[in-house]
């Protein structure tokens, strides 16, 4: 074969092997902006739906802001005060009958020394003071001090019934050095000088006592 010939197959061999390197590229750079245009097709998408996500958040905003600051001038608005009787109501056996809860708003003396026994070590603990007071609804508070100055507290609830009146503790009283009084129920008779003669049992213990109720005076 002549020289002539060799470079005529050589030239023909690189002429193919230019057209397959274009073609590639050429392949390549419409495969990379089919996906440009993608994406660029898609953007409006994407953004509208954003905007709209923002407009909504923003409107959201706007009204819980006016929802505080109308919430903020009722407030301002108001006028709270506790609610109690303009004057002691004394507790009558009319009072009793009627059901007048509001008759021991305020706050009452139990002027029995109480003593309690530790059953595990025995120890006896005298409580010289012991107070419960009442709201206008016969919901109370009441609180027990010990000489060793052991502080008992818990709530209490009034029930008036005939010519009876009852205090009633749902649980044992917790003591602020752990321990607790047993529940007790509370039951009292008047005796005529708004007060009344109250017997104490406890359904646990079948314990029983006996104290004075007396207002105190504010």
């Amino acid at each position: 074969m002549t020289r002539t010939g060799l470079f005529s197959i050589f030239g023909a061999l690189g002429l193919i092997l230019l057209v397959l390197v274009a073609g590639w590229a050429l392949l390549f750079a419409c495969a990379l902006n089919l996906r440009v245009l993608d994406f660029a097709a898609s953007c409006p998408t994407h953004i509208r739906v954003f905007q709209s996500e923002i407009d909504d958040l923003t409107n959201e905003q706007k009204s819980l802001q006016a929802r505080a600051a109308q919430l903020e001038r009722e407030l301002a608005a108001l006028n709270c005060r506790r609610t109690k009787p303009n004057d002691p109501i004394p507790l009558t056996p009319d009072a009793l009958q009627e059901g007048r809860l509001d008759a021991l708003y305020g706050c009452w003396d139990l002027d029995q020394t109480y003593r309690t026994r530790d059953v595990d070590t025995g120890q006896i603990r005298t409580y010289n003071d012991w107070q419960v007071c009442f709201d206008t609804k016969g919901q109370g508070k009441q609180r027990m001090l010990a000489d060793d100055g052991t502080v008992c507290a818990g709530p209490v609830t009034a029930a008036m019934s005939g010519d009876r009146l009852s205090i009633l503790e749902a649980e044992n009283l917790d003591c602020s050095d752990g321990g607790y009084i047993h529940q007790r129920d509370i039951e009292c008779a008047l005796d005529g000088a708004d007060g009344a003669s109250c017997s104490t049992f406890q359904p646990e213990t079948q314990g029983e006592g006996e104290t004075g109720f007396k207002r105190l005076l504010p």
